[in-house]
């Protein structure tokens, strides 16, 4: 059989060879509409694919985590731990005890202040094992400024980067972080040793010192470092509490224009059930770091970032004020500052998270 094709059938499928052919045309309809279908079908994933990379090239987006300042717990006096009122991620008012350490009384006298016997107390290697540490953190962080400072002679000179500049400068931050946190651990014990004297003065030997750890500040319970029954040193950290009336958010933002990003800019931060909240840049960056595990993709990749610290401008719920929740951070271009624009620049941002 031989089949024959007529151009005139493009445009009059009903006639050919002037034979009239009757064939049905919503039966042609139903056909066209199929292979439309279709089309779209297979052609959806590049369009998804085009408009996400297309908003994620005109808007601004990080991801970020929310952030809670954080202060120690430590045991007032060496002693057994006789309750635990508290667990990690409980909420703490100031003042809420936290937990109640016991040192019977003959242990309660030993912890007082050495007054100079030539046998030295449990109390004394303590503070000396302190004092070491201070002075371990003081040439930590004499040597950490050092080499600050070598490193701005080499960065005026054009032998060393801005990034080498900013990671000598988060040393020096840990350095003086550590340093505070030794000073402040050896001022508590003082103060701690004091009290314990008179805890176990008023006690006498056959009685028993007992204190009390509370909450300087409202938060949430990040970490427990001890159980009921167990013992614990003097000035062993017990608890990790994070400050809820310090809440902030870190964005983690690429380099390529965080360069753009100046002290007081706008965004607007995306909590995980759709919440949103306005915020803006605190403070001018001062270190890089590559992007926590915790926020990175499917595929492990941990770009470097900078890290930018913003400043809510609406107060966060207890919902919200989860130290490591993850949240999503939009900067704002110039022209929201109309209703319009603001609208404008919300589309990109979602066109921008489609992918």
């Amino acid at each position: 059989m031989k089949i024959a094709f007529h151009r005139a059938a493009r445009t009059d499928p009903g006639e050919i060879g002037g034979l009239k052919v009757n064939y049905g045309a919503a039966r042609r309809n139903l056909a066209r509409w199929r292979w439309w279908a279709i089309l779209a079908v297979v052609l959806s994933p590049v369009v998804y694919l085009v408009v996400g990379v297309i908003g994620t090239t005109l808007t601004r987006q990080a991801p970020g985590t929310v952030v809670l300042e954080q202060y120690e717990a430590r045991a007032p006096l060496a002693g057994q731990v006789s309750e635990l009122n508290a667990n990690v991620g409980d909420a703490v008012i100031a003042g809420q005890v936290l937990a109640r350490v016991a040192a019977p009384g003959a242990a309660a006298v030993s912890l007082r202040v050495d007054t100079g016997s030539d046998a030295p107390s449990v109390e004394g290697k303590a503070r000396e094992l302190l004092e070491q540490e201070l002075a371990l953190r003081v040439r930590m962080l004499d040597y950490q400024r050092d080499r600050r400072r070598r490193i701005d002679d080499l960065l005026a000179a054009g032998a060393a980067t801005a990034a080498e500049r900013n990671e000598a400068q988060y040393a020096v931050d840990q350095a003086e972080s550590a340093w505070l946190s030794a000073r402040t651990a050896l001022a508590e014990f003082v103060g701690a040793s004091r009290r314990a004297g008179v805890v176990a003065a008023q006690s006498g030997a056959s009685g028993v010192a007992d204190a009390t750890v509370v909450a300087t500040q409202p938060g949430r319970v990040l970490d427990a470092f001890a159980t009921a029954g167990e013992f614990v040193a003097q000035g062993q950290t017990l608890f990790t509490v994070g400050s809820s009336d310090s809440a902030a958010i870190i964005a983690y933002v690429a380099p390529e224009y965080a360069a753009e990003l100046a002290v007081g800019s706008r965004a607007t931060i995306r909590f995980p059930d759709g919440a949103t909240i306005d915020a803006r840049i605190a403070e001018v960056p001062k270190l890089t770091r590559r992007m926590p595990p915790d926020l990175v993709d499917q595929f492990g990749v941990r770009p470097m970032t900078v890290v930018l610290r913003l400043e809510q401008l609406q107060a966060l719920n207890d919902r919200q004020s989860i130290h490591g929740l993850p949240v999503k951070v939009r900067f704002h271009y110039g022209f929201e500052s109309s209703a319009a624009g603001r609208r404008l620049g919300e589309l990109l941002g979602w066109l921008g998270g489609l992918i």
